[in-house]
Protein backbone atom coordinates (compact mmCIF):
# COMPACT_ATOMS: atom_id res chain seq x y z
CA UNK A 1 0.00 0.00 0.00
CA UNK A 2 2.54 2.53 0.67
CA UNK A 3 4.31 1.78 -2.85
CA UNK A 4 1.18 2.66 -4.20
CA UNK A 5 0.73 5.76 -2.38
CA UNK A 6 4.15 6.95 -3.48
CA UNK A 7 3.55 6.27 -6.79
CA UNK A 8 0.83 7.86 -7.10
CA UNK A 9 2.62 11.30 -5.83
CA UNK A 10 5.28 10.93 -8.29
CA UNK A 11 2.40 10.42 -11.04
CA UNK A 12 0.94 13.81 -9.82
CA UNK A 13 3.86 15.61 -8.80
CA UNK A 14 5.40 15.06 -12.25
CA UNK A 15 2.74 16.57 -14.19
CA UNK A 16 3.64 19.83 -16.09
CA UNK A 17 3.53 22.99 -14.30
CA UNK A 18 -0.01 24.59 -15.00
CA UNK A 19 -0.85 28.46 -16.07
CA UNK A 20 -4.42 30.09 -15.88
CA UNK A 21 -4.73 33.45 -17.57
CA UNK A 22 -7.43 36.70 -16.54
CA UNK A 23 -8.06 38.83 -18.74
CA UNK A 24 -7.95 42.48 -17.48
CA UNK A 25 -9.26 44.13 -21.10
CA UNK A 26 -9.06 43.32 -24.64
CA UNK A 27 -5.11 44.01 -24.60
CA UNK A 28 -3.72 42.83 -21.30
CA UNK A 29 -3.65 39.48 -19.12
CA UNK A 30 -2.76 38.63 -15.93
CA UNK A 31 -1.44 34.88 -16.00
CA UNK A 32 -0.58 32.72 -13.14
CA UNK A 33 1.59 29.50 -12.94
CA UNK A 34 1.78 26.84 -10.20
CA UNK A 35 4.07 24.05 -10.17
CA UNK A 36 4.63 20.29 -8.09
CA UNK A 37 7.06 19.74 -5.73
CA UNK A 38 8.83 18.32 -8.20
CA UNK A 39 9.47 21.40 -10.90
CA UNK A 40 11.57 24.38 -10.39
CA UNK A 41 11.30 28.03 -10.62
CA UNK A 42 12.37 27.71 -14.45
CA UNK A 43 9.62 25.46 -15.83
CA UNK A 44 6.64 27.63 -13.84
CA UNK A 45 8.19 30.56 -15.44
CA UNK A 46 8.57 28.65 -19.01
CA UNK A 47 4.78 27.35 -18.27
CA UNK A 48 3.22 31.09 -18.31
CA UNK A 49 5.27 32.36 -21.56
CA UNK A 50 3.68 29.75 -23.48
CA UNK A 51 0.39 30.57 -21.76
CA UNK A 52 0.92 33.96 -23.08
CA UNK A 53 1.80 32.90 -26.56
CA UNK A 54 -0.87 31.04 -26.54
CA UNK A 55 -3.83 33.35 -25.43
CA UNK A 56 -1.39 35.68 -27.80
CA UNK A 57 -1.86 33.56 -31.20
CA UNK A 58 -6.16 32.68 -29.96
CA UNK A 59 -6.95 36.22 -29.78
CA UNK A 60 -5.04 37.66 -32.99
CA UNK A 61 -2.10 38.61 -31.74
CA UNK A 62 2.26 38.05 -32.73
CA UNK A 63 3.74 39.47 -29.78
CA UNK A 64 3.54 40.27 -26.38
CA UNK A 65 5.31 42.02 -23.38
CA UNK A 66 5.67 41.57 -19.82
CA UNK A 67 4.96 44.48 -18.06
CA UNK A 68 5.08 42.92 -14.50
CA UNK A 69 6.65 39.65 -13.22
CA UNK A 70 6.62 37.67 -9.93
CA UNK A 71 7.41 34.34 -8.87
CA UNK A 72 7.77 32.87 -5.26
CA UNK A 73 6.83 29.51 -3.63
CA UNK A 74 3.87 27.66 -1.71
CA UNK A 75 5.19 25.24 1.53
CA UNK A 76 3.49 22.04 2.26
CA UNK A 77 4.19 20.35 4.93
CA UNK A 78 3.45 17.04 5.17
CA UNK A 79 3.41 14.56 8.92
CA UNK A 80 3.29 11.12 10.07
CA UNK A 81 0.78 9.93 12.98
CA UNK A 82 1.76 10.24 16.22
CA UNK A 83 2.80 6.77 17.65
CA UNK A 84 1.96 5.68 21.50
CA UNK A 85 4.10 4.00 23.33
CA UNK A 86 3.02 1.88 26.46
CA UNK A 87 6.36 1.51 28.93
CA UNK A 88 7.11 -0.25 31.82
CA UNK A 89 4.35 0.50 34.66
CA UNK A 90 1.98 1.27 32.06
CA UNK A 91 2.89 4.70 31.47
CA UNK A 92 2.38 5.78 27.73
CA UNK A 93 4.97 8.20 25.75
CA UNK A 94 3.75 9.71 22.34
CA UNK A 95 6.21 10.29 20.08
CA UNK A 96 5.66 12.50 17.18
CA UNK A 97 6.16 11.23 13.95
CA UNK A 98 8.70 12.75 11.42
CA UNK A 99 7.39 15.72 8.98
CA UNK A 100 8.66 17.07 5.73
CA UNK A 101 8.44 20.42 3.82
CA UNK A 102 8.26 20.52 0.31
CA UNK A 103 8.26 23.70 -1.95
CA UNK A 104 5.79 24.39 -5.19
CA UNK A 105 6.78 27.70 -6.93
CA UNK A 106 4.39 29.64 -8.48
CA UNK A 107 4.84 32.96 -10.51
CA UNK A 108 2.73 35.88 -11.92
CA UNK A 109 2.94 37.55 -14.86
CA UNK A 110 1.29 40.85 -16.31
CA UNK A 111 1.46 41.13 -20.55
CA UNK A 112 -0.04 43.15 -23.07
CA UNK A 113 -0.72 42.02 -26.73
CA UNK A 114 0.49 43.61 -29.90
CA UNK A 115 -0.10 42.91 -33.52
CA UNK A 116 2.92 44.35 -34.16
CA UNK A 117 6.23 44.65 -33.17
CA UNK A 118 6.19 47.49 -30.03
CA UNK A 119 9.79 49.70 -29.46
CA UNK A 120 9.76 48.46 -26.15
CA UNK A 121 11.78 46.42 -23.30
CA UNK A 122 10.54 42.84 -22.64
CA UNK A 123 8.95 42.03 -25.97
CA UNK A 124 8.13 38.52 -26.59
CA UNK A 125 7.09 37.05 -30.26
CA UNK A 126 4.30 34.68 -29.58
CA UNK A 127 5.14 32.14 -32.47
CA UNK A 128 8.47 31.53 -31.62
CA UNK A 129 7.86 30.70 -27.66
CA UNK A 130 5.13 28.59 -28.87
CA UNK A 131 8.11 26.89 -31.28
CA UNK A 132 10.31 26.04 -28.35
CA UNK A 133 9.19 23.08 -26.18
Amino acid sequence: MRYLVAAIGLVLGACAPRASTSMLDSQTAAISGRGGTLHSQGEVTKAMLQEAAKQAVQRGFDYFQILQASSGANYVTTGSPTTFVNTAGGTVMALPGPSTTQTQPTGSIMVRFYRTRPDAPNVWSAREVLAEK
